[in-house]
């Protein structure tokens, strides 16, 4: 009984001890799983900063600027870096002056620069594509241009072409990799120009920084300085000719206005003869004298006689001797106290043209309508009268009479000022 007692007990401790045995085993196998899922830990950590570093924001400063430069590359194959180049150029005005020590902006992204005293400047990285560029004095931008880069390899021959809106296109081949161009300031822009000589390329041509020396203004040994490219000369639009105007009538001048007098107008009238006197009120005139041109008018024992058939004209005229217009008319009337009227006809006429025709007529029916007669002008009348013979019987019996009845001829001229 005892040795079976001892046994199991042996037995026991065996057992115990292959069971520590075990327990330590599992937790050295515990402690390496811990380990390694710590190291796996730590790389994919470590991966992770690698990526982030390298897709991350990279920070570079350009060349003689001082101005740091925020861009964000996401380049992945040769094709894109194909695309890019150095963009390396001098910026001067129309006169050839430089414009040194000046800032110069690049926009897709802003990036700045600053030119050194001969007006050099470069943009390393530049993609192809749309971009302005500017000229900044004072943080006021000076000029200013728009430029589309074109890199395509059927581009066998770099040019620059202006477009219709003002912009610039530059066809550059897919191998430069560095691009100069001059920008001449004109009026608030900018316009570019290819320099060929530094047009450079992956295709056994060497860069230019050692002759430049980075740009620090140093000329390239045994070179000697040119002259920057003359822009070319745009000819002006033709102007159109200046058609004249038509010409404009005269301008007559209006007559000076006078005070018009309260008073009758100083209108004379008188016989249109040499020495004549002027008519006055209530005068008597002598129409019916001897006159040239007149007819059957005979004088008997000192008396002036008419007969029938007799003809006769009396001239007279109106003149204004006055500084204002004057509106005038004339008309006439007759007073005939023989008991058979006397056939006396009369007509006027003014100038040269008869007034109311060239009829005979009645005294009561001649009158001059309303006429304006200007300062210091003369119109010139005729009255003409004649006998009117139609009936022998009438005028044989007013023939006959010893009477002395009168017959009176009124003429009458109304004026006013105007």
């Amino acid at each position: 009984m005892d040795i079976d007692i001892t046994d199991k007990t042996e037995n026991k401790v065996a057992d115990m001890g292959n069971t520590d045995s075990s327990f330590n085993k599992s937790r050295e196998t515990r402690k390496r799983r811990i380990g390694w899922l710590l190291l796996l830990f730590f790389c994919v950590s470590l991966t992770s900063c690698l990526i982030g570093f390298v897709i991350g924001r990279i920070v570079t400063t350009d060349n003689y600027s001082g101005y740091i430069v925020d861009t964000i590359t996401l380049s992945s194959g040769e094709a894109d870096i194909k695309n890019r180049f150095d963009l390396t150029g001098r910026v001067l005005y129309t006169d050839g002056t430089s414009y040194g020590n000046g800032t110069v902006e690049l926009r897709s992204e802003p990036r700045y620069t600053e030119t050194d005293s001969s007006g050099y400047f470069m943009f390393k990285d530049v993609p192809a594509g749309k971009h302005v560029i500017n000229v900044i004095q004072g943080g006021v931008v000076q000029a200013t241009c728009i430029v589309f880069v074109d890199a395509n390899e059927s581009n066998t021959e770099s040019q620059i072409v202006k477009l219709d809106d003002g912009s610039f296109q530059m066809r550059i081949s897919l191998n430069v990799v560095m691009l100069e161009i001059t920008l001449f300031i004109d009026n608030g822009k900018m316009i570019p120009y290819l320099s060929d000589d530094h047009l450079l390329g992956d295709d056994g041509k060497t860069f230019p920084g050692d002759a430049y020396g980075e740009y620090n203004n140093a000329e390239p040994e045994g070179t000697d300085e040119t002259e920057p490219p003359v822009p070319p000369v745009i000819p002006e639009l033709p102007i159109p000719p200046v058609i004249p105007e038509p010409p404009k009538p005269p301008v007559v001048p209006e007559p000076p206005i006078t005070e018009t007098p309260d008073r009758a107008p100083d209108i004379e009238a008188s016989e249109n003869v040499a020495g004549s006197q002027s008519w006055t009120r209530l005068a008597s005139i002598n129409i019916f004298g001897i006159r040239e041109n007149s007819k059957n008018i005979k004088m008997i024992n000192g008396q002036k006689v008419i007969a029938p058939g007799a003809y006769g004209a009396y001239p007279f005229k109106l003149k204004n001797n006055e500084a204002n217009t004057i509106e005038y008319s004339i008309n006439f009337s007759k007073a005939d106290e023989n008991q058979l009227d006397l056939p006396i006809k009369y007509r006027l006429k003014k100038g040269n043209t008869y007034i109311d025709g060239n009829q005979w007529q009645n005294a009561e029916d001649i009158r001059a309508e309303i006429s304006y007669i200007q300062p210091g002008v003369t119109d010139y009348y005729t009255l003409e009268w004649k006998w009117s013979t139609s009936d022998d019987i009438s005028d044989t019996l007013i023939g006959m009479r010893n009477d002395n009845k009168l017959y009176l001829l009124t003429a009458k001229v109304n004026a006013q000022f105007k």
